[in-house]
């Protein structure tokens, strides 16, 4: 698991001379049908005392939907937690959308309330069939997976209905709790006179039908084919300045001996689900023990694009086979073939917009390929400072820079250091951060730091809290830390 799943929420800082109070701590939604933590934290409390949370619908605070008791002591530092589970059967039908609860907290010692989003869906479903394509009159075979958020099966009744290109629902069947597992597997006969086309299998819980969840297979009349073509482009990628793009095109015969005959190819370009050929690139291949080469030549396409342009483009390519004797023709396309000036991409979503002057700066860059995937093991240089690291499987590199107190704002520069990649197609991109400015123009600053990208089960998380303060007297009177740890809206 990454460290870039885990949030760290700083909750409280307590001085000695502040007043006793208490903070309620929830996640940002709950959901029906799960556990959920709710934190209570009661620092500078010196009495034990109990707390009760409670649940109530909003506005109007007619229904009870969960409750909890939470002891807040000096053996749990005043921290306390409870867990609550709203059952989906209290809520009323009519209000399936998402709604908002009010979470109360009530004691001797304080009283708290908050409005909190609620979610009515309750976990996954997912939807497997055994096959992508199938003729009228096959048997479908499909499974549901149902789970809930920590991903745990759940069995709850569903709803499965299968869809055909019409738009028609041609099958409904609701199921029961029938599988501990939370796997239900069954078949569909297809009838014999059936549309072709797209159909779609949906499934949703009984109790949330808003929430749907499907997948989709083809029918169609299908003649199985005598010959398979395959084929291999050199690179996945374009360059914009390359000179050519070559695809090496496999044919045999199914029962395995090698074709003999010809290839006749067209490269083009899409945009946006519409084709435009190139007509240049039409050419006749000679495929000589079932192999054969192909190529794009880089002045056909700067025809019609130049180097900008391409940028917007992927190229595509279409192949004819035909046997010596011409007694079989297959056809076979080569698709989402990207066109890039660098075979990768850096991204700053994952890092800080601002930063604590005279504090470090944690900088996580992404490096993902030209079809978005994560990039792993792409060494990364950061200026200013010459700071080197390396994405991890997630295609993130973490990154820790000093910063300088007074600058206003510090611009960073990231670029790739693949080997084997020319210097002009390592990728570049630069960002920059602003200095972050306290509230009451005190220099009072506040910097949390998780060494390391990665973590693995067993792993020991390791927090820093540093502080920043011209004052004495602020700093001593910081007596602790209060932080949760959370992954995505679970605490």
């Amino acid at each position: 698991m990454g460290c870039r799943t885990l949030c760290l929420s700083l909750l409280l800082l307590v001085a000695g001379s502040y007043a006793q109070q208490c903070t309620l701590i929830t996640p940002s939604l709950l959901r029906v049908e799960t556990e959920e933590t709710i934190v209570v934290d009661a620092q500078g409390h010196n009495s034990a005392f109990e707390a009760n949370i409670l649940i109530q619908d909003f506005p109007q605070k007619k229904l009870s939907l969960a409750s909890a008791k939470v002891s807040l002591n000096n053996n749990n530092g005043f921290l306390g937690s409870g867990t609550v589970k709203i059952p989906s059967d209290q809520l009323p039908k009519e209000t399936r959308n998402n709604q908002f609860v009010y979470v109360i907290v009530s004691s001797g010692s304080c009283t708290l309330e908050k409005v909190v989003l609620l979610q009515y869906s309750s976990g996954y479903i997912f939807i497997q069939t055994d096959k992508t394509i199938y003729t009228p009159g096959s048997k479908v075979m499909y499974r549901v997976f149902s789970v809930n958020y920590k991903m745990n099966p759940i069995t709850k009744p569903m709803v499965v209905e299968f869809v055909n290109p019409d738009g028609i629902i041609v099958m409904r069947e609701a199921f029961g709790r029938d599988s501990k597992s939370g796997i239900l597997s069954k078949t569909y006969d297809l009838p014999k006179l059936v549309s072709v086309g797209i159909w779609t299998i949906s499934a949703k819980y009984e109790d949330t039908p808003q929430q749907n969840y499907t997948t989709n297979f083809e029918v169609k009349e299908y003649v199985l084919p005598t010959i398979e073509v395959i084929l291999k482009p050199e690179n996945s990628f374009y360059y914009t300045s390359s000179e050519t793009f070559s695809v090496n095109i496999e044919a045999h015969y199914l029962f395995g001996r090698p074709v003999e005959g010809h290839a006749f190819v067209l490269f083009g370009v899409q945009k946006d689900g519409t084709r435009t050929g190139i007509p240049e690139s039409l050419a006749r291949v000679q495929i000589s023990e079932g192999k054969g080469r192909a190529e794009l030549k880089g002045v056909h396409l700067r025809k019609y694009l130049n180097a900008v342009e391409m940028l917007n483009y992927k190229l595509y390519m279409t192949v004819s086979v035909a046997t010596a004797t011409g007694t079989d023709m297959v056809e076979a396309q080569l698709e989402e073939i990207y066109i890039v000036s660098s075979p990768y991409r850096i991204l700053f979503s994952k890092s800080p917009q601002y930063f604590k002057p005279g504090l470090s700066y944690d900088l996580t860059v992404l490096v993902t390929n030209p079809d978005g995937s994560p990039a792993n093991r792409i060494p990364v240089v950061v200026r200013p400072g010459n700071f080197r690291g390396e994405t991890q499987a997630d295609g993130t590199a973490r990154l820790t820079q000093n910063t300088i107190e007074g600058t206003a704002a510090m611009n960073i520069s990231v670029k790739t250091d693949k080997e084997g990649v020319q210097p002009r197609h390592q990728a570049t991109a630069t960002m920059s951060a602003k200095a972050y400015s306290p509230a009451y123009l005190f220099n009072n600053y506040l910097h949390i730091s998780v060494p390391g990208s990665e973590l693995k089960l067993g792993d020991t998380l390791t927090v820093n809290f540093y502080i920043k303060t011209d004052s004495t007297d602020v700093a001593e009177q910081i007596q602790h830390f209060t932080y949760l740890v959370t992954r995505h809206t679970t605490l």
